[in-house]
């Protein structure tokens, strides 16, 4: 008895899909309609998938999914990603850094991270998820935010009240319009200092002092000789105590107007900051003098006088 077995095509054409999937059997059946509209109505392959409303794309892809698997293959698989950027964290992890946190209230995610890997070496967390965990902690109110030592104050700064006082709020009119004021600390070898800067923003000439302590009688001291160099004009500055009292006052008496920017915007007082940042890296980090005022003045003026003869 002799046996003849068929090409593969003639096993693959009598196979019986059992799928039962609706998705499954309408894309079959479009696949089915842009065929028999090719055939019997003689279209295109654009004008088929116009009628039908498929992609070129999502054709091609059902197509050879149908070719190589049938109906079945046309199943629409997961949505499920098969990656995630991180492990997420389970509550059980965070009751772990909650437990860490109520010990050590004043240390950041840094050291939480660090202080729970060596409590749980089993159960290590990535820096990221201490983070997330203790953002999800103060918002939804299972912990405390800490109140952290900060030049001698450990409570949050009130919102400034504009309502009696000669200082007004910032607007955005009021952009660049007079001397931008600011103050830095200067941590030298340990010792700290204050500089209080003024820089016009039309014209760049600035006047710097460095004191001791920034208080609203030393910015006051500092206003009168900023305005004898670069002349009465209206001020901004930032919301420090050190531009209260005193300081305010001064501008009331000179009827000069006084802006205060919003919190957390230095980009307003772009010049200034910039006047900073290039003092502390080209006069501050290279001065080898003495540690004083006077010391530290004089260094500050020479360094002033060679942008003024370079500008």
């Amino acid at each position: 008895m002799r046996m003849f077995a068929q090409d593969r095509v003639f096993y693959r054409g009598v196979r019986v899909d059992l799928t039962g999937d609706p998705e499954a059997l309408r894309r079959f059946g479009l696949l089915r309609q842009v065929d028999r509209a090719r055939r019997e109505h003689g279209l295109t392959l654009a004008a088929s998938l116009d009628v039908s409303g498929v992609a070129r794309s999502t054709y091609y892809d059902w197509l050879g999914r149908f070719k190589a698997g049938g109906v079945k293959a046309l199943t629409p698989g997961s949505s499920r990603p098969l990656s995630h950027p991180g492990r997420r964290w389970t509550h059980a992890d965070a009751v772990r850094v909650f437990a860490v946190r109520g010990e050590m209230r004043w240390c950041g995610k840094a050291r939480l991270h660090l202080e729970h890997n060596r409590r749980h070496p089993d159960k290590p967390l990535s820096l990221a998820a201490v983070g997330r965990i203790v953002q999800w902690g103060l918002k939804a109110g299972r912990i405390k935010p800490c109140a952290f030592w900060c030049e001698g104050r450990a409570r949050a700064k009130r919102r400034r009240d504009f309502a009696g006082g000669h200082a007004q709020r910032w607007r955005k009119e009021d952009k660049h319009q007079g001397l931008q004021l600011d103050h830095m600390t200067l941590s030298l070898d340990g010792k700290v200092f204050k500089e209080f800067r003024a820089v016009c923003p039309k014209t760049r000439r600035q006047h710097a002092q460095v004191f001791s302590r920034a208080t609203s009688g030393v910015a006051k001291a500092f206003l009168a000789e900023a305005l004898k160099r670069l002349g009465d004009q209206p001020l901004q500055v930032d919301g420090g105590s050190e531009f209260r009292g005193d300081f305010e006052d001064e501008c009331a008496e000179r009827k000069l107007p006084l802006k205060v920017l919003p919190p957390r915007c230095p980009e307003l007082n772009g010049i200034v900051e910039r006047a900073n940042r290039t003092a502390r890296i080209e006069c501050w980090s290279l001065h080898d003098g003495e540690l004083n005022c006077q010391a530290l003045n004089a260094a500050l003026s020479n360094h002033l006088d060679y942008y003024k003869s370079v500008s």
